[in-house]
């Protein structure tokens, strides 16, 4: 199946099944039991993200193991953020879902937010969605799930509301993920190999340091063209002028590299490691 069809397939998935889930966290029972579902729900949708992300799938599957590297919920969220395969925000509420899980799971005495008055400040202060974010469910009326949870209980809706969200984004970054998994390494061939391999990395971090400068004198066109603030104008400038900086060090670096692959070059022929050709 092509990249394409499998992405169609994905976002069906999440529609088509959108119901079920909501039924799920909804006529779950308890809050309680509806906080444990709607974390475990994440957390698998969290396992998904980062395996289509690793170059290496099949030998994935050992890290998600209990005693694994990323057998908990916490180690999922840390290395969903720090690869960048999720947002600031998305990272907020899902550390959030965790702790209000944990909190749950190990306070045997509580069923019900209404037991834990800093829980319900905290899912109105922190778990509330935007309108303009819930538009996508709103769509395919999502709306009317949430009218099912009693108006007794709007901690309830919030919770559950921000899970269908999350769950929804995350399928997003799923497929760009899909798009943007990173060429896994390949062994080593010999020392020229080795330092032909660090010039290479070296001009890609120039490449892309030009990248970034390019679009941030972009931005600045566009803030000066629209009257931006001065203080938008001088944070552009102190970030091009990071990106200036940069690429001179790292010119300096590749200069020194490359004089190092020359002098390895040479030295292997001397010793019969290479062929001359090479």
């Amino acid at each position: 199946m092509s990249k394409k069809n499998k992405t169609h397939e994905l976002m069906a998935d999440i529609f088509q099944n959108s119901n079920k889930i909501e039924d799920e966290l909804i006529n779950v029972g308890s809050d309680r039991a509806c906080v444990i579902v709607g974390a475990a729900l994440l957390e698998d949708v969290l396992r998904a993200l980062l395996a289509e992300y690793f170059t290496h799938k099949a030998d994935s599957n050992k890290l998600f193991d209990h005693s694994g590297a990323l057998g908990t919920f916490s180690a999922k969220i840390e290395l969903s953020f720090h690869l960048g395969l999720i947002s600031d925000y998305e990272y907020k509420l899902l550390n959030k879902i965790r702790d209000i899980r944990n909190r749950f799971a190990h306070r045997t005495c509580m069923s019900s937010f209404q037991d834990d008055p800093g829980i319900k400040d905290e899912i109105t202060a922190v778990l509330t969605i935007n309108d303009k974010l819930w538009f996508r469910l709103k769509l395919v009326h999502a709306d009317e799930a949430l009218v099912k949870i009693s108006s007794d209980n709007p901690w309830k809706r919030e919770y559950v509301k921000c899970i269908l969200w999350l769950r929804l984004a995350l399928y997003h970054r799923i497929i760009h993920a899909r798009h943007t998994i990173p060429e896994p390494v390949t062994p080593f061939v010999d020392s020229l190999d080795m330092q032909e391999f660090l010039c290479n990395s070296v001009e890609s971090w120039i490449n892309r340091c030009n990248i970034k400068m390019q679009d941030l004198r972009e931005m600045r066109n566009f803030a000066s063209e629209n009257n931006g603030s001065q203080e938008l104008a001088s944070n552009i400038e102190t970030n091009i002028s990071l990106c200036k900086k940069q690429i001179k060090e790292n010119k300096e670096h590749l200069s020194i590299c490359q004089k190092i692959k020359k002098l390895i070059h040479e030295k292997m022929i001397e010793e019969g490691l290479l062929d001359n050709k090479q």
